[in-house]
């Protein structure tokens, strides 16, 4: 691959048995324009040896893609959350990403400041995957209100996948993400709440003008032992296609209103014996 030296587009996507890529190989490819590296080593970044940009959860690969000028699209897996923090630091590139994995099984943060996905205005795919020791993505909604001037900071992200993040409560988050069409939780075994109602006690004037997930398509949700409430109300879902739902034992209710089987028809999935569930009542 180095004598590619004009190479403009190179795809890694789920290639994630991959875990040797050499230090300065792809800052070689200085015409590269599209890069996707979604789910590329995230099985192995724990093997990456030293000389592999993937090593360390893939600070180096994040230090050689800023020098890449002319990108334009990026899609990108790391392993930590220093790694993030030097991403996020680029605007060059939060300028191109359009998918981000963030596989973050040995890495000891608890909380990641989720204001700053607000500045991917082009991310239509989040995925965090084993972040065993994250217990929130913080957002301060009092901050929202008063200092913004749009009550939607993530307009961009069409489909956010949650996987094996067993400390995380919830994805409150989401309820400033009016474009998402997919949304799909698995194993996460504290989570409660997907929308947490707690965390709007500070702006109850918010409370009556939140309406989440008006343009969402799929719902999946699977093995989350806890998860007692989608959102506190119930809601239009006026484009909803899907909900699938498994091993939820605690969720005893859809928080669908009246109207939102009316427009169209939607398959709800689930296992009999695993959960109980009955659409809310308007009323």
């Amino acid at each position: 691959l180095k004598l590619l030296v004009n190479l403009k587009c190179l795809n890694l996507r789920w290639t994630f048995e991959l875990n040797k890529i050499p230090w300065q190989l792809i800052s070689k490819f200085s015409r590269l324009r599209v890069l996707r590296m979604f789910a590329t080593g995230f099985a192995r970044f724990d093997e990456a040896s030293e000389d592999s940009v993937l090593f360390g959860g893939g600070e180096v690969l994040v230090q050689e893609l800023v020098g890449l000028k002319y990108l334009e699209v990026l899609e990108l897996t790391l392993g930590c959350h220093h790694a993030l923090q030097i991403f996020l630091s680029s605007n060059k590139l939060k300028s191109c990403i359009r998918s981000l994995l963030l596989q973050l099984a040995g890495d000891t943060t608890s909380i990641i400041d989720a204001t700053a996905f607000a500045d991917l205005n082009h991310l239509n795919e989040l995925c965090i995957d084993r972040a065993k020791e994250l217990e929130e993505l913080k957002i301060d909604c009092k901050e929202i209100v008063q200092k913004r001037r749009e009550p939607f900071v993530f307009r961009s992200p069409h489909r956010v996948t949650i996987h094996s993040c067993q400390k995380l409560k919830d994805l409150t988050f989401l309820v400033f993400a009016p474009n998402l069409k997919s949304l799909d939780l698995d194993r996460c075994d504290a989570m409660e709440e997907i929308i947490s109602v707690g965390k709007f006690a500070e702006t109850p004037e918010m409370m009556g003008h939140i309406s989440p997930f008006e343009n969402l398509q799929m719902l999946d949700l699977e093995d989350l032992p806890h998860l007692k409430s989608i959102f506190w109300k119930p809601l239009p879902f006026t484009h909803l296609k899907e909900i699938s739902v498994g091993y939820c034992r605690n969720l005893k209710m859809l928080p669908l209103d009246s109207n939102s089987a009316k427009e169209r028809k939607f398959i709800i999935r689930g296992e009999e014996d695993c959960f109980v569930l009955s659409p809310a009542n308007h009323n």
